[in-house]
């Protein structure tokens, strides 16, 4: 059965955001686990759709690695304990 290819370029900001919802994440969520830009539109223009995707699919293996539960997973990066 050959492969399905699939062009990470052609994804568009819905495609990623349809990504970020079956992780139950936000943007604004992922941007602030990511470390990046409060600016999540201006971060995936800048660094380009596929580098979310790749990194949107790495953090849900995490997730299910470690149990599946993005909220758990979010407190470790709770604004209080992060240094500015």
């Amino acid at each position: 059965m050959p492969k399905a290819k699939t062009n990470l370029s052609a994804l568009t900001r819905s495609d990623v955001q349809d990504l970020l919802k079956q992780i139950d994440l936000t943007g604004v969520e992922f941007s602030a686990i990511m470390g990046k830009s409060k600016n999540f539109v201006t971060d995936m223009k800048r660094f380009g759709v596929p580098f979310y995707v790749e990194i949107i699919l790495r953090l849900a293996v995490e997730l299910k690695t470690n149990g599946g539960d993005p909220k758990s997973f979010l407190k470790q990066f709770d604004k209080s304990s992060v240094s500015t």
